[in-house]
């Protein structure tokens, strides 16, 4: 079917927590050092279909929900506030918006998209990208996301975004989103066979129980499948992100507990322990993590499955195993 347009207005190793400037590439595994300059991107106001109503929340339900399985593009009124109050049940816990099973495309032109912090609201995250969807969202906030611990139903991480397929984000800034559901990923959860690319962004102030910022898990995934779990972040940036209970303040990078372990040499340096079979697949160039702490490992990133970083910048991370860098280089990744 054509789209449409709806107008409206394991063992556990880190990535230590130091300055530390990458000027070539390098591939880690289970241990590795780390990585990226920040990217300030105006906001363009993209003309065409007529806008989502400013503030009009309601429409903009109405308006995704419209695309959400056929497909279509849904922009919003460039500086305007939409601001949600009510969610409906899905099947990893409550969504503002009806979960993404077609192609669609958010356009922001720089407008934002905020859960209410009013009493009584209650926990949501905002889009649920699944198996057959794509989501390409574009120069938008979004803040305030929230998901609660699980209890006893599938309850999976990610306040702002759970994706199980594609998701293509540019340009959006992920403000003050929280996530308690045991899977991690204070702004984005990448679930299962999710495709993640991220580009220009921010995030900060994300909290979760692990990958405060972002969680790549890769559960389903394997070597053999390298698109399957794969996260590419470019030229974004993390800063004041946290996690609750484990590691990766800002980016945590998991394994795929399934598959059996392959440890390789110990002598060369750098190192890398036991690298899993399966798991997450990510490359992250020109990126700043700054600020970031984790309860566990990894100030800044936590990487347990395969990573390439490049042209990064990593300083004044603080995991609680650890002292603080003080802005001196590392020597060696532990």
């Amino acid at each position: 079917m054509a789209s449409k347009t709806i107008s409206a207005d394991g063992s556990r190793r880190s990535l230590a927590s130091s300055f530390l400037r990458i000027k070539k590439t390098a591939t880690i595994g289970v241990l590795g050092c780390l990585v990226a300059l920040a990217s300030v991107v105006a906001t363009p106001v993209v003309a065409g279909a007529a806008p989502v109503p400013c503030g009009d929340s309601g429409a903009l339900v109405t308006a995704i929900a419209a695309v959400s399985a056929s497909g279509g593009t849904v922009t919003l009124t460039a500086g305007c506030t939409y601001t949600i109050t009510a969610s409906s049940d899905g099947t990893d816990g409550p969504n503002a918006f009806a979960d993404i099973t077609g192609s669609v495309t958010i356009v922001g032109n720089g407008a934002t998209i905020t859960r209410s912090t009013a009493g009584g609201t209650p926990d949501f995250r905002f889009f649920i990208v699944d198996n057959s969807g794509t989501l390409d969202i574009s120069n938008v906030t979004l803040s305030h996301g929230s998901t609660p611990a699980a209890s006893g139903t599938p309850n999976h991480g990610g306040a702002a975004i759970l994706n199980r397929n594609v998701l293509n984000v540019s340009g959006v800034t992920f403000l003050d989103n929280n996530s308690q559901a045991s899977t991690g990923g204070g702004a984005i959860d990448n679930h299962d066979t999710g495709v993640l690319t991220v580009t220009n962004s921010t995030f900060s102030g994300n909290i979760a129980l692990q990958g405060g910022a972002i969680e790549d898990e890769a559960t389903l995934c394997h070597t053999t499948t390298p698109d399957c779990g794969r996260a590419i972040v470019t030229n974004s940036t993390f800063t004041n992100n946290s996690t609750t209970s484990f590691g990766g303040g800002g980016f945590e990078s998991q394994l795929d507990a399934a598959s059996p372990a392959v440890c390789v040499d110990q002598t060369t340096f750098p190192r890398a322990s036991c690298q899993q079979a399966g798991g997450a697949h990510d490359t992250l160039t020109g990126n700043t993590f700054s600020g970031n702490t984790a309860t566990t490992e990894g100030g800044g990133i936590a990487n347990f499955g395969t990573m390439t970083v490049s042209n990064s910048t990593l300083y004044n991370n603080i995991p609680s195993t650890t002292r603080p860098s003080q802005d001196r280089p590392l020597p060696l990744c532990r």
